[in-house]
């Protein structure tokens, strides 16, 4: 392994930001090896708004929208920029319907 990188130890990190997969499974991580504090971006808060319209399952729908809520409760969204302008709401109000309309595989 390259000197530049290595393992974090347990707790040795102060700050993290989250990705969505994370977040979803974040009841299941210890917080032992969790940063103590902890931050997601715009991106991962769309990325979870777009999940209730991707299950045609009503338990899966409703579980989503409460982890939906729960982040939007829980923490304030690192903002997401590109070139200085805030990019992630425009694309969320511009393809929201698009997502809204997608048909479940049920897979």
């Amino acid at each position: 392994m390259p000197s530049s990188i290595r393992a974090c130890q347990v707790n040795e990190v102060e700050r993290g930001l989250l990705d969505t997969s994370t977040l979803i499974d974040l009841p299941l991580i210890s917080t032992d090896v969790l940063p103590t504090e902890l931050a997601i971006s715009a991106i991962t808060l769309a990325e979870l708004a777009a999940g209730p319209h991707t299950t045609g399952e009503p338990a899966e729908r409703a579980a989503r929208r409460q982890r939906l809520q729960w982040a939007e409760g829980t923490f304030d969204p690192l903002p997401f920029r590109h070139r200085g302008r805030p990019c992630v709401r425009a694309r969320v109000r511009r393809h929201g319907g698009r997502w809204a309309g997608i048909a479940p595989t049920g897979t």
